[in-house]
């Protein structure tokens, strides 16, 4: 539970960006890929019936965003109980530091600014 709320404060603490900003194109994160396990339920599925099965997803989550004053900014969270490190790649102009990559911390959001305008 303290994971979500610190996802919420983290949340509330950017909501120029993340409420009232505009979603830019992600771009591509170097970063290893895990074994989730899900379940597919619907409120009509009974708990016998429920089958677990895996898939592979990467590690760290990430989105883009443009605040109205045009500054932009990086999400990147890490939702597994290891260390994870990323490098970001975008073609559209927008760095972020540092440029070798981050390690974020097991379970954790992390928000980069970035260093150049983000393209209209």
């Amino acid at each position: 539970i303290a994971f979500f709320l610190d996802l919420a404060r983290f949340y509330h603490a950017r909501r120029e960006w993340l409420l009232w900003g505009e979603m830019l194109a992600p771009g591509r994160l170097e970063v290893a890929e895990v074994a989730v396990t899900c379940i597919t339920r619907s409120i009509f599925t009974r708990p016998e019936s429920i089958e677990p099965f895996t898939v592979r997803r990467p590690a760290v989550l990430h989105s883009a965003w443009r605040a109205e004053d045009g500054q932009a900014g990086m999400l990147l969270i890490n939702y597994t109980r290891e260390a994870q490190h990323v490098v970001i790649r975008r073609d559209d102009g927008l760095r972020f530091e540092p440029s070798d990559g981050l390690t974020l911390p097991p379970r954790s959001a992390c928000w980069l600014t970035a260093l150049a305008a983000a393209p209209v």
